[in-house]
């Protein structure tokens, strides 16, 4: 708006010096014009008109035309004050009307950003919940693959501690029926020592 005011200063000056420049003009036209011949008319031996008269009417109509000419600029003057105005309260009405479409445009922009945020957000979402589906199924079936190895080699292991318990606790009698409740009595009194054996 700066630069608005400036060139606007500018251009009243240029008025001015115009305004002054054309009654400076008008002013040597009239000089330049032939002088009207004067004719001394004697009348029992006087002049009609006197030097000092004809010094005093040609001061009279100088100070017309400096008159005309400053009344002249004066309304050209006030004529620029009025446009110049006119100018400044166009250019704001529109300046205020440009403003408020782009103010428009950019809360349709805003508003198409944030729906196409949501609509990216929204699939960001899904994508990470699926992905988050995939994950717990596959923790899961690691979960239990690794719940059937260790349940596999307990197995193993439970199997090898009771048949090496049963084995000392046989020695070398064969006969499992005679022998059960001997089995039994071993088996429970080194339970502690199963247990740890089955752990480790």
């Amino acid at each position: 708006m700066d630069g608005l005011q400036l060139s606007l200063v500018a251009l009243l000056v240029l008025v001015n010096l115009a305004a002054l420049t054309w009654a400076s003009f008008q002013d040597r036209k009239a000089r330049q014009k032939p002088a009207p011949k004067i004719y001394e008319i004697h009348l029992e031996g006087t002049k009609v008109f006197s030097d000092v008269d004809l010094e005093e009417i040609q001061k009279a109509a100088k100070a017309q035309l400096q008159s005309a000419a400053q009344d002249a600029a004066q309304r050209l003057q006030k004529s620029l004050n009025n446009s110049v105005d006119q100018v400044a309260a166009d250019i704001n009405d529109r300046l205020s009307t440009d403003l408020i479409a782009e103010f428009e445009k950019y809360q349709v922009s805003l508003g198409a950003l944030r729906d196409q945020t949501i609509e990216q957000f929204s699939k960001i979402q899904a994508e990470l919940d699926h992905r988050r589906l995939e994950l717990i199924e596959h923790v899961d079936r690691l979960v239990a693959e690794e719940q059937d190895k260790r349940l596999a080699h307990f197995n193993e292991r439970i199997n090898d501690v009771v048949t090496s318990y049963i084995a000392e606790s046989l020695g070398n009698q064969v006969d499992l029926g005679a022998q059960t409740d001997y089995i039994l009595q071993t088996l429970e009194a080194n339970k502690e020592q199963i247990k740890k054996d089955i752990v480790t």
